[in-house]
């Protein structure tokens, strides 16, 4: 058992398995609820915000890995030369960017909804005077 857990913690394949069984999870709950409630589902908007929650996190990981060396070519003299901590400055650079990421599917969907709001409102017939 505390094998299992050491290879849950400690390994690359372990992040993996704890990443995907946390997407799986929440992807789960959004479709229950959707199944459940229909058109007055509420909560997988929640479950969606913690699943960009959870891909920010997966690119600060990607970062502290290496797995963004091939994003920039200073990346790559960084950690040749080990230059500035070049695994964290990498982590927090995929953090950031998925900041930005998620910042930015945010205001889609902000836009969207305000662009639906009016053409319901558009659509609507006026109240008569």
């Amino acid at each position: 058992m505390m094998q299992a857990a050491k290879w849950l913690v400690n390994t690359d394949a372990g992040l993996l398995v704890r990443i995907a069984a946390g997407v799986i999870f929440f992807l789960v709950m959004a479709i229950v609820d959707i199944n459940r409630h229909g058109r007055r589902a509420t909560h997988w908007r929640e479950y969606l915000i913690l699943l960009t929650a959870v891909a920010i996190a997966l690119l600060g990981a990607i970062g502290y890995r290496g797995g963004l060396v091939w994003f920039s070519a200073d990346f790559g003299e960084m950690v040749a030369h080990d230059d500035f901590r070049p695994y964290r400055f990498m982590a927090v650079y995929g953090v950031h960017l998925g900041g930005y990421i998620g910042g930015a599917l945010g205001t889609l969907w902000a836009v969207r909804s305000i662009l639906m709001e009016r053409t319901k409102i558009k659509d609507s017939p006026s109240p008569a005077q």
